[in-house]
């Protein structure tokens, strides 16, 4: 864990180290859920991300179909609901556990027929272990 601002840590480092940078979508890998209801409506309504426990399960489940459309799946995307004031894409909830598959690599060859594989917006998929 980097215990610095990033612009900082080249400044602690020795004039000759190499230092390398990688960077991911936000929908692959940073979704805080931190915000009360009140504060994630606001933020939703300035066009922001919420940030709530709404929208932090809504970008797990959005990623999660990202990651089957990349192994060739068809998901539809279901309609938003509105809770509280905040609007969330919920559906359809994926769940894909880490029995099932820890890298992205291991998704794609664990759904490799993904042309076959058609999730509707009215469906839930949960994937565990070994199936």
């Amino acid at each position: 864990r980097l215990e610095c601002m990033m612009q900082e840590l080249p400044k602690l480092l020795p004039a000759h180290a190499k230092v390398g940078f990688t960077q991911f979508e936000r929908w692959f890998s940073f979704s805080p859920v931190k915000n009360a209801i009140g504060d994630a409506v606001a933020q939703a309504a300035k066009g922001n991300y919420a940030a709530s426990p709404g929208a932090g399960e809504a970008a797990v489940y959005e990623a999660n179909a990202a990651l089957l459309r990349l192994a060739g799946a068809t998901v539809e995307a279901g309609a938003p609901s509105s809770f509280l004031g905040l609007t969330l894409g919920l559906s359809p909830p994926i769940s894909l556990s880490p029995r099932f598959a820890l890298t992205t690599d291991e998704l794609m060859r664990r759904v490799s027929g993904g042309a076959a594989v058609r999730i509707s917006a009215a469906s839930a998929l949960e994937l565990d272990g070994v199936i």
